[in-house]
């Protein structure tokens, strides 16, 4: 099962909205909520983590991905060396 099956498997339909996870600003809702409470947080799929939220103002449900760049780095590196 590729990581695209696993993360669809992961999410539920309540969770419609994706967005990048920020290092910075955390889950960003679209109500402009900085910071929004990670709800679950399954293991990491591969190079990809998935945070589910729930704004703490609006009350909106949606998941974030955010994809650890240094084994994506390592990976492009040794196929690369191959």
């Amino acid at each position: 099962m590729g990581i695209e099956q696993q993360l669809e498997k992961k999410t539920s339909s309540q969770t419609k909205r994706v967005i990048e996870y920020s290092a910075r600003y955390g889950g960003v809702c679209e109500c402009g909520t900085t910071h929004s409470r990670v709800t679950t947080s399954p293991a990491w799929l591969g190079t990809i983590k998935l945070r589910i939220h729930k704004c703490q103002k609006c009350g909106a449900i949606f998941h974030s991905t955010q994809v650890d760049n240094s084994s994506v780095a390592r990976q492009i590196l040794a196929e690369a060396m191959a």
